[in-house]
């Protein structure tokens, strides 16, 4: 059964990921793939970017384990 849970984890982190990638609200990135373009083409410090798709992905696995126990 945790395998089912992993997989469903990646499923809704990328969809996650992806919405607040094409979203975009705050100057704060959200996605794994803003903090990536932005490290290396502006080369801000990492970690306050790196907060934004921690907690991206931090709700995707609340979110999953309230659905899979």
């Amino acid at each position: 059964m945790k395998y089912y849970f992993w997989i469903v984890f990646l499923i809704v982190g990328l969809i996650f990921d992806a919405l607040s990638f094409k979203v975009r609200m705050t100057a704060i990135p959200l996605s794994t793939f803003d903090v990536y373009t932005e490290f290396f083409s502006n080369h801000q410090p990492l970690f306050p970017m790196i907060l934004g798709p921690t907690f991206v992905w931090l709700l995707a696995y609340f979110i999953t384990a309230l659905f899979i126990k």
